[in-house]
């Protein structure tokens, strides 16, 4: 049985001098530009990739080839995520998986690109050469739009959104999924994702039916609180960044009761309340590998998966070029998340991964 074998580098600082002595043709070499620092750390998110790793390898690999896997950090900001791109470049790796954010991806998206290498990422956005993990933008705001007129039976609705530039790409999908769906937008604001006190903003939505956020963690927890303060009991649906106020607790639970939040992962769910087998598979494993205290992040099961589809796409040929032909024509796979499939876009993430949940009493639960 082989074993695992993820390395772990901090590579704040680094740009690419040097590196491993080449490529290991016995090997399938991942790069994983993770988060190990900064705003969107967490202890399971290299739990996660080195236990995708280590049931990979427990299982024989992928066509007889063990997995290695390297872990980058990548921070949150878009220097650190290039530097680690810049040595895991220089370590000639198979593929890389790395982009958390737009601007991340913007910052290392040309220099891996330019070394032909296949890479994956994690942001909310499309890549111009890098291949999404997340279904489409659109899928995510049609299935909130859909759970508003459908569950909520809201009859209009408001949106809030932060001015940064990737909130205000997934508020555009918001107003086009609700302009096709017939759903009045009757408040439409954005406010800085610095802003400190945005009780206006809300007591302009006070009147509507439901409330569509597409804001950062900080804006989310303030809305909730002023709503609270100004008792206002309306349904409000966050984007997939409003998951931190229920596992990082950053609303308490008692304010949660009207909450839901997109989702693009079955295994945000947790275990006790998961109907998905491949997302309840990774549950165990996890708490099984590392113990119950052990706290899932949203970050982790998707950065399992990704390790998965990784190996997949490396397994699947000899060359950069036909691996990219292969994630363009024949990629199958189903994971913790959901379902990923080649398709006409950069979008690997099958529509149907979007659903919404709910908050209720602090506990995360699938509500559509």
């Amino acid at each position: 049985m082989a074993q695992a074998s993820t390395a772990v580098l901090l590579t704040a600082g680094l740009t690419a001098c040097g590196g491993s002595s080449g490529a290991d043709d016995s090997k399938i070499q991942i790069a994983v530009l993770a988060p190990l620092t900064g705003g969107y750390a967490a202890d399971a998110n290299p739990k996660a990739i080195e236990l995708a790793e280590k049931l990979i390898d427990a299982d024989g690999g992928v066509d007889g080839k063990e997995v290695e896997v390297t872990v980058y950090d990548a921070g949150s900001e878009p220097q650190t995520a290039l530097n680690a791109a810049n040595r895991a470049v220089s370590d000639q790796v198979d593929i890389v998986v790395g982009g958390i954010t737009t601007s991340q991806l913007k910052a290392i998206e040309p220099i891996i690109a330019r070394a032909k290498i296949p890479h994956l990422h994690l942001a909310n956005v499309g890549g111009d050469t890098a291949y999404n993990l997340n279904p489409p933008q659109t899928a995510s705001a049609e299935a909130t739009v859909k759970f508003a007129q459908d569950v909520l039976k809201a009859e209009d609705a408001a949106a809030l959104t932060t001015s940064d530039e990737g909130s205000l790409s997934n508020a555009q999908d918001i107003l086009d999924a609700a302009k096709k769906a017939d759903l009045p937008i009757t408040v439409d604001q954005d406010v800085a994702p610095t802003a400190t006190d945005i009780t206006p903003q809300v007591r302009n939505m006070k009147d509507v039916d439901v409330i569509l956020q597409t804001t950062v963690p900080s804006i989310d927890t303030i809305t909730i609180r002023t709503m609270t303060q100004n008792a206002i009991d309306i349904p409000i649906i966050l984007s997939l960044g409003g998951i931190f106020q229920v596992t990082s607790q950053l609303t308490p639970a008692d304010q949660l009761d009207n909450v839901y939040i997109n989702s693009i992962c079955a295994a945000s769910v947790p275990v006790e309340s998961q109907d998905n087998e491949k997302a309840k598979a990774y549950l165990e494993a996890f708490s099984k590998e590392f113990g119950d205290d052990l706290v899932q992040s949203p970050l982790a099961p998707r950065f399992y998966d990704a390790v998965n589809v990784a190996a997949q796409i490396v397994s699947s040929a000899d060359s950069a070029e036909e691996r990219i032909e292969y994630i363009d024509s024949s990629l199958d796979y189903d994971g913790a998340c959901g379902k990923y499939k080649s398709n006409d876009s950069h979008y690997l993430g099958a529509p149907e991964n979007a659903f919404v949940m709910s908050a209720a009493d602090g506990k995360l639960t699938r509500a559509a």
